[in-house]
């Protein structure tokens, strides 16, 4: 059974010959810092070389491919850049000393013309299509199972249409304009699901980041009037093709899981304990209709070797009956030591085989 096998048999709650997992990193910093021999070679987080030596390196069995929009740099300097993206997005991507990025304007920053969004048409770039077709049947080949990663049809729109706090209030007063966005920015991420889903990709896979750590940022009415229709419409997509939906969000939307899954959506992730997303809560109430992925806490830097023993193995515990992928609520972090990574991995690794079944 190779990586790829393993997480179809999960999600289809399946007998397993060793538990699938996904490990990455906060930042490109803690990459660098922790598989040097890799990073030496490869630019972090690109390249279908660096993807596949990474996950072999980490015991990973996912891979990614993007179906987001694509950028241009426009501006570059020894620390940063800035990317201006295909709808007319600017960002700053700062590089050292510590990564981080900052969305300094999108086309819908202060006023309602919808006109002034310009998302491209997702058939306009057949060279990134064809080449994203081959980065998928390498990674199946390598035994990888590949998500295909788009925008959130929530979150998505405050990182490149409208300010957060515009969109907030929109959602919030309602009317035509709001649907029309959500609507217009819904029908480009599904027609990237869909190119996504010609290439051959595995899963789709969104970020919708619908909480915070005390509970959802909208209410279900909301999700339901706005989001539902668009998650429920690209995981039927999905299951079309053959294929499978995954949902990232993180924060404390349990308020929101009776309709989330109603949509037909196959996993959930990072479901993080210090958002109150308690996996075997979890499992008892939905797992049979709901893969979770996730639970490991985002604070395993602060923990000891016997913590991170005690913490990994507790939860590979909710991996027995099968619907559950372990990894990071956070990624690792570059303050956590690499003997405590070293030992990480290898609890990991142990921890796959002995609660596989």
């Amino acid at each position: 059974m190779n990586n790829r096998e393993a997480v179809i048999a999960t999600l289809r709650h399946q007998q397993v010959e060793f538990v699938p997992g996904w490990t990455f990193f906060s930042t490109p910093q803690a990459e660098k810092l922790f598989l040097p021999e890799i990073s030496s070679k490869n630019k972090p987080g690109t390249g279908d070389d660096y993807k596949s030596e990474l996950a072999k390196a980490t015991n990973s069995c996912f891979v990614e491919v993007s179906g987001g929009i694509q950028g241009k740099v426009v501006e570059e300097k020894k620390d940063s850049l800035i990317v201006e993206l295909a709808n007319g997005t600017r960002r700053l991507i700062v590089l050292e000393p510590e990564w981080a990025y900052q969305t300094l304007s999108r086309p819908l920053d202060g006023h309602k013309n919808l006109d002034k969004l310009n998302l491209p048409d997702q058939a306009s770039n057949p060279e990134h299509w064809v080449n994203t077709a081959k980065s998928v049947k390498r990674f199946i080949g390598e035994g990888f199972f590949v998500r295909g990663c788009i925008d959130g049809f929530y979150a998505g729109i405050w990182e490149h249409c409208r300010q957060i706090d515009e969109f907030l209030i929109d959602l919030a007063e309602g009317g035509d304009f709001v649907q029309d966005l959500v609507d217009t920015w819904g029908k480009f991420l599904f027609d990237g699901a869909e190119k996504l889903l010609e290439c051959g990709v595995d899963a789709v896979w969104w970020t919708d980041d619908l909480g915070s750590n005390t509970g959802p940022l909208m209410s279900p009415k909301c999700y339901r009037k706005y989001f539902f229709p668009w998650h429920k419409r690209t995981a039927s997509l999905a299951h079309k093709y053959g294929k499978f939906a995954f949902m990232h969000s993180h924060g404390n939307i349990n308020a929101l899981l009776p309709d989330i899954v109603e949509t037909g959506i196959d996993m959930l992730d990072p479901v993080g304990p210090s958002d109150g997303m308690d996996i075997k809560h979890l499992k008892e109430c939905y797992g049979n209709r709901l893969c979770f992925a996730g639970g490991i806490s985002r604070f395993v830097a602060d923990m000891s070797k016997p913590e991170l023993g005690s913490h990994i193995e507790e939860v590979y515990r909710s991996c027995k009956g099968g619907g559950f992928i372990p990894w990071e609520e956070g990624g690792i972090p570059k303050d956590m030591s690499k003997d405590n990574f070293e030992h990480y991995l290898k609890i990991r690794s142990e921890m796959s085989k002995k609660y596989a079944g």
